[in-house]
């Protein structure tokens, strides 16, 4: 009889809680799906259910979504709805460079988009490992790479253990508005008669380096008049002291594109010695022009900013040019067979000024209009 109440009394408190619920809303329900590198996660939330006074059944239903993340990196997403599971693996990862060469100190933009392996695709903005193979010459900070220093380079980004592509990237010098040529390997370049022209403008690339190097900045000088007094007799006598200034200016750009000139005829001259008669013409326009702006610019209101010192050869195509441009046996013997064939023989000068002036292969006016 004991245990039957003891029944009964169970049966009762199960149907009064069962009671006590009926009735009531279910609870709501959001989860949030994201990792560390996740920039955006929506929740999901169950939809509420109520019961009926018929004893209906209740209904529930999940949804859950993720947005186009900026800045993340793969991510594995599992969705509760129906007990399923879908996962979302990075399956490729592309860098893009807006510019693959430019100058020292300028920069440029870097994207990496990454594709995932239900088809959407994603851009990354943070959480990027590079690998850069010389670090000395770019550096990227910020989702831009920086040029820093003259050179080549790759580049690559790595995300999740995916990795881009290699990208290579050139970092070239500027002097004066002229991009220089890479500096030649000494061995490949002093292997060959001519050397080696990447920009195919008829100079050597170490000479025209040396040229806008050479002829970028100085100290400008200039020998002036002066009394001295010799101390012995007491006579006084003229002579003549170099001035310079205490600070340094740019060259005129004539000056380079005189020296580019002698740098272009000696390569002519050099190929075919034994022709020297023949091309000597073109040697001797550019050292007409330089001997016009050495010494007869200023008598027609045209001087331009030399080193001016009657003791040494500051002709722009001198000595000075011609131990670098003439910097191996085989292209020294050259010229000295050039100058051997040129021997004997009787040759002119231009008659005027304005003659040697003509000399010239570039635009004189021009330049001196545009740098005064």
């Amino acid at each position: 009889m004991k245990k039957r109440i003891c029944l009964a009394g169970i049966l009762t408190t199960v149907l009064l809680i069962q009671g006590c619920s009926e009735g009531s809303n279910d609870r709501d329900v959001g989860e949030s799906f994201s990792s560390s590198k996740t920039e955006k996660v929506a929740q999901s939330s169950s939809s509420k259910s109520t019961s009926s006074a018929s004893n209906s059944s209740t209904s529930s239903s999940s949804t859950a979504s993720i947005d186009d993340a900026v800045g993340t990196s793969s991510s594995s997403v599992s969705s509760q709805n129906g007990n399923t599971a879908t996962d979302t693996v990075l399956h490729s990862l592309e860098l893009t460079v807006e510019k693959s060469e430019l100058a020292e100190n300028n920069e440029t933009l870097l994207t990496v988009n990454g594709s995932y392996s239900n088809g959407e695709k994603h851009r990354f903005i943070e959480n990027i490992n590079w690998q850069i193979s010389r670090p000395g010459i770019v550096e990227i900070r910020n989702g831009r790479l920086i040029a820093k220093k003259e050179g080549t380079t790759t580049i690559r980004a790595k995300v999740d253990g995916k990795l881009s592509s290699p990208k290579t990237i050139t970092v070239y010098k500027v002097v004066h508005g002229h991009r220089l040529p890479p500096e030649p390997d000494p061995k490949i370049n002093n292997s060959t008669l001519l050397g080696i022209d990447s920009n195919n403008n008829g100079v050597r690339d170490d000479v025209e380096r040396w040229i806008y190097t050479r002829y970028d900045k100085h100290f400008p000088c200039k020998m002036v008049e002066v009394n001295i007094t010799i101390p012995a007799t007491g006579k006084m006598i003229t002579g003549y002291k170099r001035i310079c200034e205490d600070h340094k200016v740019p060259y005129h750009q004539i000056v380079r594109e005189i020296a580019m000139q002698g740098a272009r005829a000696a390569q002519i001259i050099i190929q075919e010695p034994d022709r020297a008669r023949e091309t000597r013409e073109v040697f001797a326009r550019a050292y007409n022009c330089a001997s016009y702006f050495d010494t007869w610019a200023k008598y027609e209101h045209e001087p331009i900013l030399f080193d001016e010192d009657t003791e040494r050869d500051y002709s722009i195509v001198g000595k000075e040019f011609d131990s670098i441009q003439f910097n191996t046996a085989r292209r020294s013997g050259a010229y000295a067979k050039y100058n051997f064939a040129l021997s004997g023989g009787v040759y002119g000068s231009p008659g005027s000024n304005f003659q040697y002036r003509q000399q010239c292969d570039f635009n004189v006016t021009k330049l001196l209009r545009e740098n005064p």
